[in-house]
């Protein structure tokens, strides 16, 4: 800690915070968390680039600290109330060797974490490799993990820099990130499984290692899995005639190969402009995948096949926002029941502000959700964002001060909202589908009962008129068939 205390920090910065929505309606910060809702971390410049979310609620957040080539990884755990715990390595904090210039975190079942960042090798002339690092759950090393818990893999005439952090239900590890040749700078995407014990594991792609060519200026800026195990990257390249900056997405089948049923040899790239680039990955039940487009606060849907999804937004694309450099999306991800999650940037009294929406499944706007976030003094540079096991939303990554002043880390945690069921005896079907999707509900099962009520009109509901519900719950109808 660089003087000031986690607590010093937040309690710093929200005192120049805009005050935020109300924590009843769905979107607010939740009054709970660190200082009304938000947490902010002073540990010496550093930049929260990732998150997981542990099945107890505690939060680690990764990144890099520092600046430079003197760049050390960071993972940090906040409990349940957004403070740090101590119970990891005693100061809620795990400070990872120099030259982690990104970082990224995942937890594991047994509760074990997983820590990969770029280490430069300062003796081999600024070479960068994949460090994998890994620790038990009170933050103390992994010593049968690799080498001391570290399992460091130089690429043959390469360079590589780790952008995410996967665990397929195998108990294997993958790493996704970007890799170019020491005598280029043309980056490609690299993809690398690793065994529980920290092995490369030959049985995946070309010993290990799977390196996809997008073309230039690749970043592999989302990853995640599907439902099936397949390994969906998602990103931007620059476009070759405009050179502007386009959407691109792969899925590589399980063991490593391109998935030739997606795209073209399991590259989709699109005609859509990313600007920023930043795009983060999320993957549906039904394994269509949804990537964060950066211009105009965008979502990308591609079918199953690569294709853009033309039943979702326009031709397969949503835009929430209508300044292309302003508005801009970084990050996305699917709630339990379907909704989806777009985190980014926003404008605000002229400057640029943190930004949270929300998407019904099919793609029209959350009109239940207002997210109203607190304006930050610095510059915001969104991550990520993630629902917790208790259905709160967890949203987060760092702002940079313009006058060359230290970064911070900033995490947001919001109340989802709830379905409040409306009084619907009496009303017609159609009129209570109405009334459901304005109360945050949606219709389930319908089940037709003899009553006195005229046929057709909703004679029940399960929850009842007046109950709360989990956000988008389920609401069961009796409709009437008449008199018996």
């Amino acid at each position: 800690m660089r003087g000031a205390t986690l607590a010093a920090a937040a309690t710093a910065l929200a005192a120049l915070l805009v005050a935020a929505a109300g924590a009843s309606t769905g979107g607010g910060l939740d009054p709970s968390y660190g200082n009304g809702g938000i947490v902010a971390t002073d540990f010496g410049g550093e930049y929260l680039q990732s998150i997981a979310v542990q099945q107890d609620g505690k939060i680690l957040a990764a990144g890099g600290m520092g600046s430079g080539q003197v760049n050390s990884g960071i993972v940090i755990r906040l409990d349940g109330a957004g403070q740090l715990d101590r119970s990891f390595d005693a100061d809620g904090r795990v400070v990872v060797a120099r030259g982690a210039y990104r970082g990224a975190v995942a937890v594991q079942r047994d509760g074990k974490i997983l820590f990969a960042g770029g280490t430069y090798a300062f003796e081999s002339g600024g070479a960068m490799s994949i460090a994998l690092s890994r620790y038990n759950a009170d933050g103390s090393v992994d010593s049968g993990f690799g080498s001391g818990g570290v399992v460091v893999t130089p690429l043959p005439d390469r360079y590589g820099m780790p952008w995410h952090v996967l665990l397929p239900s195998d108990g294997t590890i993958v790493v996704v990130g970007q890799s170019w040749p020491r005598a280029s700078s043309v980056m490609q995407v690299v993809v690398l499984r690793y065994t529980r014990d920290g092995r490369l594991d030959t049985t995946f792609g070309s010993g290990g290692v799977t390196i996809s060519d997008w073309g230039p200026f690749a970043a592999p800026t989302g990853a995640a899995l599907s439902p099936d195990g397949a390994i969906v990257v998602g990103g931007y390249r620059s476009d070759p005639d405009s050179k502007n900056l386009v959407s691109v997405a792969e899925r590589l089948t399980p063991d490593g190969a391109p998935d030739s049923s997606f795209g073209s040899a399991g590259i989709a790239v699109t005609d859509h402009e990313a600007y920023s680039g930043m795009g983060g990955v999320a993957v549906q039940a039904d394994g269509k995948v949804l990537l964060a487009g950066g211009t105009s606060f965008s979502v990308l849907r591609f079918t199953t096949s690569g294709a853009l999804d033309t039943t979702f937004g326009s031709k397969g694309v949503v835009s929430l926002g209508s300044r292309p450099f302003t508005d801009e999306s970084r990050d996305v991800a699917v709630q339990r029941n379907g909704k989806i999650l777009v985190f980014g940037t926003g404008a605000g009294d002229g400057k640029r502000e943190f930004a949270l929406k929300r998407l019904l499944p099919d793609g029209r706007p959350d009109r239940s959700f207002a997210a109203a976030l607190p304006a930050v003094p610095d510059n915001p540079y969104p991550e990520f964002v993630r629902e917790a096991p208790d259905g709160k939303i967890v949203a987060g990554g760092w702002t940079y001060s313009s006058g060359n002043g230290p970064n911070h880390g900033v995490i947001f945690r919001f109340l989802p909202g709830t379905c409040s069921v409306p009084k619907l005896a009496g009303t017609s079907l159609a009129a209570a589908r109405t009334k459901l999707a304005a109360a945050n509900c949606r219709v389930g099962t319908i089940k037709n009962v003899a009553s006195r009520l005229p046929k057709g009109k909703v004679a029940g509901s399960v929850p009842a008129a007046g109950k709360e519900a989990p956000d988008w719950a389920v609401v069961r109808l009796t409709l009437s068939r008449g008199r018996p």
